[in-house]
């Protein structure tokens, strides 16, 4: 699965589903699954939250540029010069359940067996089988049915 580190303050939004629009200023053709990481970078304001793990799992849904209009659901100011990143279907990843380290940029990361479950909406889902790997639009058709069943993910 793909992976994206951000700011602890910034994954907390994504995982909450407060934050829908990620900015870059650069843009990918990737389109599918991908896990949100808390970074490990910590300031005064993040000692309450997860940091160093994943903390989500959304799909990345389209890239675009920005329009001033997108600075409520990027959670910030935006400029026509920044990228959007559309995110869709969020799910929770519990505490604790998947730490990794983050990076710059988009990068691979495995989905390790024991840390497949993912709390959407208060119940707990299993996202890969065990063991083996799951084609995104697998993934993604998989999410819409959950969105279907249980409605928008509640937030944190």
């Amino acid at each position: 699965m793909k992976a994206l580190t951000l700011h602890p303050q910034w994954a907390e939004k994504v995982a909450s589903g407060e934050k829908t629009l990620e900015v870059r200023g650069w843009g990918t053709g990737y389109r599918g699954p991908l896990a949100i990481i808390s970074g490990k970078a910590r300031t005064k304001a993040d000692k309450d939250r997860r940091c160093g793990e994943v903390v989500a799992v959304a799909a990345l849904i389209g890239v675009r540029q920005a329009t001033p209009e997108d600075s409520e659901a990027a959670c910030c100011p935006v400029t026509p010069a920044d990228l959007v990143w559309q995110l869709g279907s969020v799910a929770v990843v519990r505490p604790g359940a998947w730490p990794t380290t983050g990076f710059q940029g988009l990068r691979h990361i495995e989905v390790p067996a024991a840390y497949s479950y993912l709390d959407y909406k208060g119940a707990v889902v299993k996202v890969a089988h065990p063991g083996k790997k799951q084609r995104k639009s697998d993934f993604l058709a998989y999410l819409e049915r959950l969105e279907r069943q249980f409605g928008p993910p509640v937030r944190m």
